[in-house]
Protein backbone atom coordinates (compact mmCIF):
# COMPACT_ATOMS: atom_id res chain seq x y z
CA UNK A 1 0.00 0.00 0.00
CA UNK A 2 2.86 2.56 0.71
CA UNK A 3 3.88 1.73 -2.51
CA UNK A 4 1.34 2.66 -4.13
CA UNK A 5 1.09 6.10 -1.90
CA UNK A 6 4.53 7.05 -3.09
CA UNK A 7 3.97 6.46 -6.68
CA UNK A 8 0.85 8.20 -6.85
CA UNK A 9 2.89 11.08 -5.16
CA UNK A 10 5.60 10.96 -7.49
CA UNK A 11 4.07 10.37 -11.09
CA UNK A 12 1.54 13.60 -9.46
CA UNK A 13 5.21 15.94 -8.77
CA UNK A 14 6.14 14.83 -11.84
CA UNK A 15 2.84 16.62 -13.07
CA UNK A 16 3.13 19.15 -11.67
CA UNK A 17 6.70 20.12 -12.26
CA UNK A 18 6.09 19.95 -15.86
CA UNK A 19 2.62 22.05 -15.60
CA UNK A 20 5.40 24.30 -14.49
CA UNK A 21 8.33 23.85 -16.69
CA UNK A 22 5.48 24.89 -19.35
CA UNK A 23 4.24 27.43 -17.90
CA UNK A 24 7.67 29.35 -17.07
CA UNK A 25 8.34 28.71 -21.45
CA UNK A 26 4.94 30.39 -22.16
CA UNK A 27 5.96 33.31 -19.68
CA UNK A 28 9.20 33.44 -21.28
CA UNK A 29 7.98 33.52 -24.91
CA UNK A 30 5.97 36.30 -23.57
CA UNK A 31 8.13 38.40 -22.17
CA UNK A 32 11.04 37.91 -24.74
CA UNK A 33 8.11 39.35 -27.56
CA UNK A 34 7.25 41.98 -24.87
CA UNK A 35 10.63 43.28 -24.83
CA UNK A 36 11.37 42.84 -28.48
CA UNK A 37 8.44 45.33 -29.60
CA UNK A 38 9.23 47.65 -26.65
CA UNK A 39 13.16 47.51 -28.00
CA UNK A 40 12.88 47.48 -31.76
CA UNK A 41 9.19 49.66 -32.14
CA UNK A 42 11.42 52.52 -33.83
CA UNK A 43 8.75 54.92 -35.44
CA UNK A 44 6.65 55.10 -32.54
CA UNK A 45 9.72 55.95 -29.81
CA UNK A 46 11.22 58.74 -31.62
CA UNK A 47 11.05 62.11 -29.56
CA UNK A 48 9.56 65.16 -30.65
CA UNK A 49 12.92 66.79 -30.80
CA UNK A 50 14.18 63.77 -33.30
CA UNK A 51 11.41 64.31 -35.40
CA UNK A 52 11.75 68.06 -35.84
CA UNK A 53 15.83 67.47 -36.44
CA UNK A 54 14.65 64.59 -39.03
CA UNK A 55 12.32 67.33 -40.98
CA UNK A 56 15.01 69.75 -40.99
CA UNK A 57 17.50 67.51 -42.47
CA UNK A 58 15.62 67.54 -45.52
CA UNK A 59 15.00 70.55 -46.29
CA UNK A 60 17.20 72.47 -48.39
CA UNK A 61 18.50 74.97 -45.50
CA UNK A 62 19.90 72.27 -44.09
CA UNK A 63 22.35 71.30 -47.21
CA UNK A 64 25.23 73.57 -46.32
CA UNK A 65 25.11 72.15 -43.33
CA UNK A 66 25.51 68.78 -44.33
CA UNK A 67 28.13 69.63 -46.72
CA UNK A 68 29.90 71.11 -43.83
CA UNK A 69 29.37 68.18 -41.80
CA UNK A 70 30.00 65.51 -44.42
CA UNK A 71 33.47 67.32 -45.07
CA UNK A 72 35.05 67.29 -41.70
CA UNK A 73 34.35 63.75 -41.27
CA UNK A 74 36.67 62.83 -44.68
CA UNK A 75 39.16 64.63 -42.92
Amino acid sequence: MTEFIVATAAAMAFIIAIYYILDYRKEKREWRKRANEFYHDGAKRKSVLVLLGDRYDRTEAAQPLFEKLRAATYR
